[in-house]
């Protein structure tokens, strides 16, 4: 990770790079959680909408 070597190169003290690094994974799961937190939901109207189009189409959910 780039800002790993920047801050390797700033001669930061390797206990401030984990504490920089752990940050930056909070942060992207932070992300992820809410980018996925609809897709249930999402999911179920993609398959209401199939059965809407097609009476054939069956589902468990």
């Amino acid at each position: 990770m780039e800002f790993i070597n920047t801050m390797q190169e700033n001669r930061m003290a390797h206990s401030s790079i984990v504490a920089g690094v752990l940050v930056h994974m909070n942060r992207m799961a932070a992300n992820m959680h809410a980018e996925n937190s609809d897709d249930i939901n999402k999911l179920l109207a993609f398959l209401k909408e199939c059965k809407k189009n097609n009476n054939q189409f069956y589902w468990d959910a």
